[in-house]
């Protein structure tokens, strides 16, 4: 996107953010593996609290 933007000289608020990205690459890894962790957190907590560890599994 970032290079859409550049060649046809592109601009607004969505433009100016990929632009910002593209020039903040490494920010943009910290913050998808932020996401990650954070989702893997959440869902870990939910699991405990509602018990979903110590379901019985009938079989037949």
């Amino acid at each position: 996107l970032g290079l859409i933007s550049d060649k046809l000289g592109l601009e607004g608020g969505f433009w100016s953010f990929i632009g910002e990205m593209n020039d903040n690459l490494a920010n943009f890894g910290f913050a998808v593996v932020g996401i990650f962790l954070m989702s893997w957190l959440i869902s870990t907590v939910l699991y405990k609290a509602k018990g979903y560890d110590s379901l019985q599994i009938n079989r037949s």
